[in-house]
C-alpha cells in the first residue's frame, strides 16, 4: 500500500530528463507511423534540441492537462489473419495506429502510474 501512496503523490510532477530518456529507448523502432505520418526513428535518434523540445512539450501537456487534437485520433487499419482467406471480412481484425509522440506520452504516464 505505502508503494501506491507513493506513486500517487508522483503524479500530475513533471517528467524527467531521465525518464523521457528512458521511454525513447524503450520506444519500438520500426513500427508503422500514426497520423501524424512521423515514425518512431526520428524521436529514438532525435538531438539534444529536439529532445529539449519534447521535454518541454510532454511536460506542458501534463501542466496544463491536454493533448494535442491530432493525438485524438487514430488510422483503424485491417490486417488478414493468417491461414484465414481474404474474400472474408471476419478474415481481419483492426489495428489502430497512433502518433509515435503520443505513444511515448503514454509509456512516460505508464510509469508515474504503475508501481
Amino acid at each position: 500500500m505505502l508503494a501506491i501512496a507513493i506513486q500517487i503523490h508522483h503524479l500530475g510532477l513533471p517528467f524527467t530528463k531521465t525518464e523521457l530518456e528512458a521511454a525513447l529507448k524503450a520506444t519500438q523502432p520500426r513500427k508503422a507511423p500514426g497520423t501524424d505520418g512521423v515514425p518512431n526513428e526520428p524521436l529514438t535518434n532525435c538531438g539534444e534540441t529536439l529532445l529539449n523540445w519534447l521535454f518541454s512539450f510532454v511536460n506542458a501537456c501534463l501542466a496544463n492537462n491536454l493533448i494535442p487534437k491530432m493525438w485524438q485520433r487514430a488510422s483503424v487499419v485491417a490486417i488478414l489473419k493468417p491461414g484465414k482467406p481474404s474474400s472474408n471480412p471476419e478474415s481481419y481484425r483492426p489495428i489502430s495506429l497512433l502518433c509515435s509522440s503520443f505513444k511515448l506520452f503514454e509509456r512516460l504516464s505508464l510509469t508515474e502510474l504503475t508501481p
